[in-house]
């Protein structure tokens, strides 16, 4: 039987590029699959062969606004990030639920994203199935508290599971507020929270992460499925500059240093520090940037980007903000990694990285200099070092795992038994 299925993947391209690897698997076993996501990301769905639903939201400019800005630089404080969330909810869930909320009507069932779960009770009718496919371990447990807690101390096995539901109320009640608003003529949002909601529901939960990376908890219910990384191939359009492939043929193995969607406040300044740092390191490096603004030379080649899955295995390490994209990616690559965390999930990742012995330890991106980053890259592109050794090593166990096939296998037998 043939379903179509809609995943509502609000945010960056970190967060919508593991959903096209499973709507790609669904649509090979005959499903319709379309991806809300921004109108930036239209060509990427494409090229994925999936059904594009446009969302006006541009994600890089939202964060170069000043509400962007502020949220960017609320770090790990869940109170600061909600309090954040909330204008920027208020600016664009007109846009959000303009775009996604017809399509969803249409639809066997829709697969929310950690950002599209929150938005769902404004876009997804009552009677459509909804599960949730995220990228974190945000699923209560008394194994670890919440990852959004600055000091990541455990708070004994209650306080663990208590904080992660508490996070979650905090920062749906911002979001609430935003939609309660936009539906003031109408049905009032819930009180608790939409993942509260699916969790009593018993619907699928899916984790698009490794369990080499982050053990399933064992007081996990049976709904929730660590599927392992939900990977996308290259495109098969994209062949690499001619000045970048010369680039990597001289020398070397270089660093890739890039922030993936984050926006610097200061992006002439980090760049020096970077160049600086990668100097004193005496290494050669990729930076993600402008080329037209920013021109390579012998040392650096400046790229507007490339498909991490290309470029990350033939670099020494790679230095990046800690999204969970990215982090996958590397991981994939079998590449140590250095991570300099913005805000939200990306500290935690970093943290899993240096606990796993195949990432330096995360320091925030305002405590970073040319002295602590040279420090770092040295130690993470030491090709005889023992932190290359463990990437390898844990690069070897992801790749065993097939987590978008294991994905499509968990929503077409959730949606079998629907109908049954």
């Amino acid at each position: 039987m043939s379903y179509r299925i809609i995943f509502l993947a609000l945010g960056s391209r970190g967060d919508t590029q593991p959903y096209l690897a499973v709507g790609r698997v669904l649509k090979e076993r005959g499903h319709r699959v379309g991806i809300a996501t921004g109108r930036c990301y239209a060509e990427l769905v494409r090229q994925s062969g999936l059904d594009h639903i446009p969302i006006d939201v541009d994600v890089e400019q939202v964060l170069k606004s000043e509400d962007g800005q502020q949220w960017l630089g609320a770090e790990r404080n869940p109170l600061r990030l909600a309090r954040r969330l909330e204008p920027l909810a208020a600016s664009y869930v007109d846009e959000v639920v303009a775009g996604a909320a017809g399509e969803c009507v249409a639809a066997d069932a829709v697969v929310c994203s950690l950002l599209g779960m929150m938005f769902r009770p404004a876009i997804v009718p009552p009677s459509t199935p909804f599960a949730y496919g995220g990228l974190q371990p945000t699923y209560p447990t008394r194994a670890f508290p919440t990852i959004q807690l600055s000091q990541r101390r455990s708070l004994g096995g209650w306080g663990n599971r208590w904080s992660h539901s508490a996070v979650e109320s905090v920062m749906w009640l911002c979001v609430r507020a935003a939609l309660a608003r936009r539906a003031a003529a109408g049905p009032r949002p819930p009180l608790r929270a939409p993942s509260a909601q699916l969790r009593r529901a018993g619907h699928p939960l899916l984790c698009g992460f490794s369990p080499s990376v982050v053990p399933r908890p064992v007081d996990w219910p049976s709904f929730v499925h660590v599927t392992g990384y939900w990977f996308t191939g290259t495109p098969a359009s994209w062949t690499p500059p001619p000045d970048l492939e010369e680039f990597l043929a001289v020398g070397p193995p270089p660093v890739f240093v890039g922030f993936g969607s984050m926006v610097l406040k200061d992006q002439r300044g980090t760049g020096e520090v970077v160049r600086d740092a990668l100097r004193r390191a005496g290494l050669r490096g990729v930076l993600l940037g402008d080329p037209d603004a920013e021109p390579s030379d012998d040392e650096f080649h400046v790229i507007g980007g490339a498909p991490h899955q290309w470029l990350f295995p033939r670099m020494a390490a790679v230095v990046h903000h800690g999204g969970a994209g990215t982090v996958a990616a590397a991981l994939r690559a079998g590449v140590p990694q250095v991570t300099t965390p913005f805000f939200f999930d990306q500290p935690f990742w970093g943290e899993r990285l240096h606990a796993l012995g195949v990432g330096t330890s995360p320091r925030s991106i305002l405590q970073l200099s040319a002295e602590n980053l040279a420090e770092a890259v040295g130690r993470a592109a030491d090709v005889d070092g023992p932190m290359r050794e463990r990437a390898r090593a844990l690069q070897e166990r992801v790749a065993a795992e097939r987590g978008a096939e294991r994905a499509a296998d968990v929503l077409e037998g959730w949606l079998t038994g629907l109908r049954r």
